[in-house]
């Protein structure tokens, strides 16, 4: 019965309706496990969110088994799931995500996660992410170098205030500024002429 309603699951449903449609999963723990090993990638897809939003810390190791899932909408919702669990443990594969996967989508969820997890030694792998061929993907990783606040990033930052897009200098010039950089256009001025000289 899990199977179906995961299968049926109108992903456009009004907040309050889907609130009561997880409490039913509440009993249903076992089935969501379960559900993870279908054959059908949208029921493991659907099964490895509802199991994030649960907050049911008994699923980690388990949803952890299925990091490379060959769809990856699950592996997008796997790692969305770990990050809503707080997986602490689970540093190791949203690097791997973020350096190895080819899904530019599953890419930016380690980003995110590595932020919301506040994964410090993330911070070399992010900076490696600013050369990402997918921007959305460099735009999260500007992100979570912000809200990690390390440092160490600000170099590479100040270089993404160079970027042709507008939208990664923007998030790069938030970025600085929380990392205690409020003039970043500034600095780079003083730095090319330091160059320069």
């Amino acid at each position: 019965m899990i199977h179906k309603a995961l299968a049926e699951w109108d992903w456009h449903i009004h907040r309050r309706a889907a609130v009561q449609l997880l409490n039913t999963f509440h009993e249903a723990l076992p089935q969501l496990l379960d559900a993870l090993h279908s054959p059908i990638a949208i029921i493991r897809e659907r099964a490895a969110y509802t199991l994030g939003e649960l907050g049911d810390a008994t699923a980690i190791q388990a949803l952890i088994a299925m990091v490379d899932d060959v769809d990856a909408h699950v592996r997008y919702h796997v790692l969305y799931a770990l990050e809503r669990l707080k997986a602490q443990d689970a540093l190791p594969i949203f690097l791997h995500a973020l350096k190895h996967d080819k899904d530019a989508d599953v890419r930016y969820r380690a980003a995110a996660g590595l932020a919301t997890l506040g994964y410090v030694e993330a911070v070399p792998g992010l900076l490696k992410a600013l050369q990402d061929h997918k921007l959305h993907v460099r735009h999260r990783a500007i992100y979570a170098l912000g809200i990690l606040g390390d440092k160490r990033a600000i170099p590479d930052l100040m270089l993404c205030c160079q970027d042709p897009s507008q939208r990664i200098q923007q998030a790069a010039r938030q970025a600085l500024k929380l990392l205690g950089e409020e003039h970043p256009t500034h600095i780079l001025h003083i730095n090319r002429d330091a160059v320069d000289l």
